[in-house]
């Protein structure tokens, strides 16, 4: 995603702080964005998950006027939607270099108390976040067998992106830091778990 859709969030909306825009961008991202022309298919409903309303159509209105010949409205039906289903994961392992590009959330595999949760915009209680992580990492271990710091941030980041009212970062209304270092440390953390239950194994198979 190129520098021009940056700066077209900014000039709109200068106030916007960095760990906003960053989860604004990876929304596009997710959704399908890949240049300034891909603008003008998202919808008010697209973005109203990580932007307040006004601050929504005041980007769709600077947006239509740099594409003055296409009716957004009636392209908007095209545009992915945040929904579950635009970031199901994968049927099969992802092998290529770019896997974490790739990936989806699993969020098909939530429980359902779980999904009614984010869909209500609650925050998750620990017991559904852990499991939230687990469903996450094993599908992650699918596609990587020991996925890298970075690959947990940027997956940290498409979590946060889908439902940033329920899993953002926050204290007292304050968004902490990027808003999803919480989540790279719980993606991290159960990685590691994984690979420590699973080494013995592999130990006693080379013995």
């Amino acid at each position: 995603m190129g520098d021009s859709i940056r700066s077209s969030i900014t000039k709109v909306l200068p106030d916007l702080s960095a760990s906003i825009l960053e989860i604004v961008l990876e929304a596009l991202k997710s959704l399908g964005v890949e240049t300034s022309d891909d603008l003008q298919f998202i919808s008010e409903t697209d973005l109203n998950s990580v932007l307040r309303p006004i601050q929504a159509r005041k980007l769709l209105a600077a947006w239509k006027q740099t594409t003055p010949n296409t009716d957004i409205s009636s392209q908007a039906s095209l545009s992915s939607s945040s929904s579950c289903s635009s970031f199901s994961a994968s049927p099969s392992p992802i092998y290529s270099l770019d896997w974490v590009d790739k990936f989806r959330i699993p969020c098909e595999d939530f429980p359902e108390d779980l999904i009614q949760c984010l869909q209500r915009e609650k925050r998750p209680k620990p017991r559904l976040r852990r499991e939230m992580i687990r469903i996450i990492v094993k599908e992650m271990m699918k596609a990587c067998a020991s996925p890298t710091r970075r690959a947990s941030t940027e997956i940290a980041k498409k979590l946060v992106a889908m439902y940033p009212k329920s899993l953002l970062d926050v204290i007292e209304g304050d968004v902490v830091g990027q808003g999803y270092h919480s989540w790279v440390k719980q993606i991290q953390a159960r990685i590691e778990n994984v690979k420590r239950s699973t080494s013995p194994v592999l130990q006693k198979r080379k013995l």
